[in-house]
Parts: C-alpha cells; structure tokens; sequence
C-alpha cells in the first residue's frame, strides 16, 4: 500500500501473454497465522504500462491498483519515492511455499540500481513473492520485487514515470 487505497504490486501478478488479465483479485490485510485471513477486499481498477501488456519487457512489470475500498486508513500505508543510489532495503512479501503460505517473509539486505528501470537486491526471497516492496528503514518504498535468480534477486524501480502514474490516482 502506497495509499489509503493504492496499492502497488508486479504486473505479471495482474497479466500474462497466455491468459490475458486476472479475472479475480483478493487483496487480504495484514495476514500474518496459520489459516488464511477471511476479509480480503477487491481492486476497483488498475493500470500498466502498455510495454508490460504489449512486449512483457520486464523493466515496466508494475500495476498500480486502486482498491475499492481506503483499507490504509486502518492498517496504513508506505511512502514511496525515486531511488537514485544503492540503500539498504527490507523486501516482504507472502510466498507461496506451503510453509510460508499466510506468514508474512522479510530480509533485509542491500538495494543496487541496474538501469533507469530495474535493480538488483540480495535480500532472501521466496517463490510467490512478487509485487513485494523493497523499502528502507523509513519506511519509503523504492521499488518492486519481480524475480528471483541464482546470484540476486529483481525489481522494478519506481521511476518519475510510475511516481506520476501513482500521484494521478491520489
């Protein structure tokens, strides 16, 4: 979360070329036992980047979600701004590994800027975790978690394109 009721997450959680747009999203607060939480809350609308949906380049796999309903002024909220040099990050996320499964998973580790759009990170991740947050220890968002790999783990920056695309929603 981002916002009161923007949340940010990876765009292949959203799309893929095979099965186009997801047909239902769930999105459950503060999960954190042994059983799935049962309030969850659906998005009212989302955007992409169209290079994501038309080539899957993967240094624009972002979805900016607009929830239907404001859950961050119950649970709150990251900020979220440009990174412009390595940080030390936090990435969390909710993998799917059946151990893991409602348990929320954290690292900590070091964030290092690829390009204009992507970063590497050595923070330990699990499968399912995409659209994490990586941010600092102010809690600032500065990007996305995408991938993992044998020798780091990806994601997408938040760019003063995407800071804009989140600002319009605001």
């Amino acid at each position: 979360m981002v916002h009161d009721d923007i949340m940010l997450t990876a765009g292949h959680c959203m799309y893929n070329k095979v099965n186009g747009n997801v047909e239902e999203m769930r999105i459950y607060e503060m999960q954190n036992s042994s059983k799935r939480n049962s309030k969850y809350y659906y998005p009212l609308k989302w955007v992409m980047s169209d290079k994501y949906v038309d080539r899957c380049d993967s240094n624009y796999d972002w979805c900016v979600v607009v929830l239907q309903n404001r859950i961050g002024k119950r649970i709150g909220w990251f900020g979220y701004g440009i990174a412009l040099k390595s940080k030390n990050i936090t990435v969390s996320g909710y993998p799917d590994y059946k151990a893991y499964q409602y348990y929320q998973y954290k690292d900590s580790g070091k964030l290092s800027i690829d390009s204009k759009y992507t970063f590497s990170h050595t923070c330990s991740t699990r499968g399912g975790e995409s659209g994490a947050p990586a941010y600092d220890s102010n809690n600032i968002v500065w990007g996305i978690h995408t991938s993992g790999g044998e020798k780091a783990n990806y994601g997408c920056l938040i760019t003063s394109a995407l800071f804009d695309v989140i600002e319009r929603f605001e």
